[in-house]
């Protein structure tokens, strides 16, 4: 606390400890420039407290007339019950009695301590009835933790007196009393023990506080010496925030006249490690770093949108993976719609809504007028020309799958979930492979896989009946034909005249498709006639597997042996629909291998999963994400944490890594990771700088706020927005972490004010200061 008057400072000075006149009704005691507790003493119906008591990290614990008990006061002495002469006073509430010094208090530094000496008078009608005198000795800081004792004389002034407790419902409450900062995670603890329940006659020798106050966490306790009388007295423990070390209780102690009696007690206060708040700080930083990236990289590629069309190219010059001399510029449906302009939409939404309601939805305008072939489906577009091409059947399922399905996922129903809707309707109006099921929209498992994930969503979500036989018509295919005929798995294409395939089974990106919509279309339906070809399936692909869990990219469907000795950086796509199934049908191995493969991830940090490329990265990242959600694995988050260091640092000064559509699932993972962190929580405009980050425990929320923000808490999603009966793993979904219930009160507790508020106030964001906030319902 910084001097208010600096030329009224009156300073005595010995080590670290000092004293100040803050003004005429404040003294400051300091200890190395930092404040210990400011002494009040002005003239007024309420003095005579220390407040804010200040521990040695700086962790304000003390509260001066919050609006739920005005007349408590940092730490003080009062009693609801002084009688004199025939009359009952209240110098707890102050009710027609002041408190008041009889002169300025005396201050000094004596042998490295701080002493305090201080006379005042209770007065009514003008005449003084009780004088205390209170001496404070302040001991140096020692291990983080700072010792007063306190010395406090009652006598009666010209008459015997009666003081006592609160009398109502023989609460007993009145003496010394601490009144508490608001905080979260408080504990009472006592002589005894824990105290978890509010106590009003509890006889401790000592009570403490401790709690996770806005600057870190920290507590008082207050001692009671035995040679005070009654000892061991009562005491008022709430968890609210307030210590009372009750002298005498509820039974009135007479003082006489000429026989002072004197109250002896030690306070400590202390700061107290706190993981759970140093997690969700270390969180936060997470969640900026994360942000701060995505953000750059949005700016970074609509500064390369085409002038003329608005639409993003599929890659521009740069690096090994950019556009090389004498390329044409192209927007493609299957790369730039689908990979890189849906990640930017959710930066959009997050970090700049304006560009979000302007620019990036005008994009969506000028994709349907520039790139519309047939119906509502699109080709790729010669930014040269600004003119489509063909029809792009298998760009508008990627664009369906991996674009528009995401942005749904986290965001609702919003104009890119209508976009879907009709793409995923004309894809398979006109779908071209023909079949004794119906018509299929290509040949391959990746098409086919893609729309049967988007099906699998719209079937719940609008109860169409076209999407539900669209859906069965891909799945029996897949289960009558191409899974027999391929040794139980998903062929990555099929030939439906000569029913024969290609004896490749590709278990990552292009070619798993199949077998994660398959999964996820078994759970929404049940359809008992699918459970035993997909089990054998999900059990041929764990076969497959290397010794720790984790799966070829591609492998021969007869033998299960590696066509390609590489590894898939997509191994948690196939986990999670394995996980999915688990689910659905209660079979624990599934789940087991989930843990396994999450517990063998350490094994392969820095793997090269793509041929040096970050989005390979990026893709195992995701992968553990979505399982972590579900299964949570210390193990796991020791090889994401690093990973996502190294991820991100890949990222070029100019935003860019590698200058090709790949990029939107650096920004993909990149938010995925961020909300793991933030335990899902956002804000309504993130601006750079700023920190959020959570922990959770059990059903409470800890939240930290590194400045001020409107917070926005997530909610069932899978239930709400797309109506699933549970919340099955999905590709492409943003998991959800901490969730609130719309229609359930939730209390916040931190460095404002306490609120209560409706689940469905926080989904639409609250306004939280700075700090640490408890959040339960």
């Amino acid at each position: 606390m910084k001097p208010l008057l600096l030329l009224l400072a009156a300073s005595a000075w010995a080590g670290d400890f000092g004293w100040v006149e803050n003004s005429a009704a404040q003294l400051e005691l300091t200890e190395g420039g930092k404040t210990v507790f400011v002494y009040n003493h002005g003239q007024g119906r309420k003095c005579c407290y220390l407040h804010p008591v200040v521990s040695p990290a700086g962790v304000t614990l003390t509260d001066d007339g919050p609006a739920d008990h005005r007349h408590h006061r940092g730490l003080f002495w009062a009693w609801p019950v002084l009688e004199a002469g025939g009359r009952r006073y209240d110098p707890w509430l102050l009710n027609d009695i002041e408190h008041r010094p009889d002169s300025a208090p005396i201050h000094s530094i004596q042998s490295g301590n701080a002493i305090l000496r201080a006379s005042h008078s209770w007065i009514a009608g003008g005449k003084p009835l009780l004088r205390d005198s209170i001496e404070i000795t302040v001991h140096p800081e020692q291990a983080g933790a700072r010792v007063f004792d306190v010395s406090l004389t009652l006598q009666a002034v010209d008459q015997p007196l009666l003081l006592a407790g609160a009398p109502e419902q023989n609460k007993g409450y009145g003496g010394l009393s601490a009144r508490f900062a608001p905080r979260s995670r408080t504990e009472l603890r006592s002589s005894d023990g824990p105290v978890p329940k509010d106590e009003d006659h509890g006889a401790h020798q000592w009570a403490e506080l401790e709690g996770t106050f806005s600057q870190g966490r920290a507590g008082l306790r207050i001692t009671a010496a035995p040679s005070n009388p009654g000892f061991p007295n009562p005491w008022c423990l709430r968890h609210y925030g307030f210590l009372g070390a009750n002298f005498p209780g509820v039974e009135p102690f007479r003082i006489e006249h000429g026989k002072p009696v004197v109250l002896h007690y030690h306070v400590r206060v202390f700061d107290a490690p706190d993981s759970l708040a140093a997690q969700a700080r270390e969180n936060g930083r997470r969640f900026e770093r994360s942000a701060a990236a995505m953000r750059k990289l949005m700016l970074a590629w609509l500064a390369e949108a085409d002038p003329r069309t608005g639409l993003l190219p599929e890659r521009i010059p740069g690096g090994p993976r950019g556009l090389k001399p004498g390329q044409p510029r192209r927007y493609t449906v299957h790369n730039s719609a689908a990979d890189l302009y849906p990640y930017l939409i959710l930066t959009a939404e997050l970090t700049d809504p304006d560009l979000y309601h302007g620019r990036l939805l005008e994009m969506l305008r000028s994709e349907v007028r520039y790139s519309t072939v047939l119906d509502s489906l699109p080709g790729d577009v010669d930014l040269s020309t600004g003119r489509p091409g063909p029809l792009n059947l298998f760009g508008a399922s990627e664009y369906a799958k991996d674009g528009l399905l995401a942005v749904t996922e986290l965001l609702g129903r919003t104009p890119w979930f209508f976009r879907m809707t009709d793409l995923t309707a004309d894809i398979m109006k006109h779908a071209p492979i023909k079949t004794r099921w119906g018509n299929l929209p290509g040949p391959g498992a990746e098409i086919n896989g893609d729309v049967l994930q988007v099906l699998d969503r719209l079937i719940p979500m609008t109860a169409d009946p076209r999407y539900r036989d669209r859906a069965h018509t891909i799945a029996r295919a897949y289960i009558e034909a191409v899974l027999p005929g391929c040794h139980d798995l998903p062929c990555m294409n099929w030939n439906f005249d000569t029913r024969q395939g290609d004896q490749r089974v590709q278990l990552r990106d292009h070619g798993n498709e199949a077998v994660v919509g398959l999964a996820l279309l078994y759970a929404i339906e049940r359809t008992p006639a699918y459970r035993e070809p997909i089990a054998r399936m999900l059990n041929r692909i764990l076969a497959s597997a290397n010794p720790d869990g984790f799966f070829y990219d591609v492998i021969d469907p007869a033998t299960l042996k590696p066509l390609r000795d590489r590894l898939s950086d997509n191994w948690g796509y196939l986990y999670g629909a394995m996980y999915t199934f688990y689910q659905a049908t209660g079979e624990t191995r599934y789940r087991d291998a989930v843990r396994r493969v999450l517990a063998n991830l350490p094994k392969y940090r820095n793997y090269d999963w793509e041929n040096g490329s970050f989005d390979g990265v990026a893709d195992s990242i995701e992968s553990a994400l979505y399982l972590v959600n579900r299964e949570p694995s210390p193990a796991a988050w020791s090889w994401i944490d690093p990973e996502m260091d190294g991820l991100l640092a890949r990222q070029l000064p100019s935003g860019f890594l590698e200058f090709w559509y790949g990029e939107g699932n650096f920004n993909r993972t990149a938010y995925l990771y961020a909300l793991a962190k933030s335990q899902g929580c956002r804000p309504t405009h993130w601006t750079p700088g700023l920190e959020i980050g959570a922990v959770r425990e059990g059903d409470h929320l800890f939240l930290s706020l590194n400045r001020a923000a409107t917070i926005r808490f997530d909610f069932a999603r899978h239930r709400r927005v797309l109506n699933l009966a549970a919340n099955y793993v999905r590709l492409n979904e943003f998991p959800e972490w901490f969730t609130v219930d719309e229609n359930k009160l939730y209390k916040l507790t931190g460095p404002g004010p306490e609120q209560m508020r409706l689940g469905s106030e926080l989904i639409q964001g609250v306004p939280l200061s700075a700090g640490l906030w408890e959040i339960a319902p």
